[in-house]
């Protein structure tokens, strides 16, 4: 079952790369003074957390795109049986809010 065009095998490093190579387009095609809405999530893999939603503003930033917002949506999802917890749960995901071209304010 592929969503999105991304395999459940893919790696959390391809699906960074898909995000990244999103981010470039979207800033790109976007009009300036426009907005670019990214959904991402900082995520625990082999027990070192990503911290996602740095990378994509880090990388958004490098584009020109200023961050003006972030929103944290609540997950429901509970803790998966047999997984011993190590960091803090990441329950939850994260809307950034980035105008592109815009110029400082």
């Amino acid at each position: 079952d592929d969503g999105y065009g991304v395999a459940s095998t893919a790696t959390p490093d391809d699906r960074l790369a898909l995000i990244v190579a999103g981010i470039t387009e979207a800033v790109r095609v976007c009009r300036p003074g426009g907005y670019l809405l990214v959904k991402c999530q900082d995520q625990v893999c082999s027990g070192r957390v990503v911290w996602q939603t740095d990378l994509v503003t880090t990388h958004a930033a490098g584009l020109g795109a200023r961050k003006v917002d972030r929103f944290d949506l609540l997950g429901h999802r509970a803790q998966p049986p047999g997984r011993r917890q190590v960091h803090a749960r990441r329950n939850h995901s994260t809307l950034l809010v980035f105008e592109v071209g815009g110029g400082a304010r």
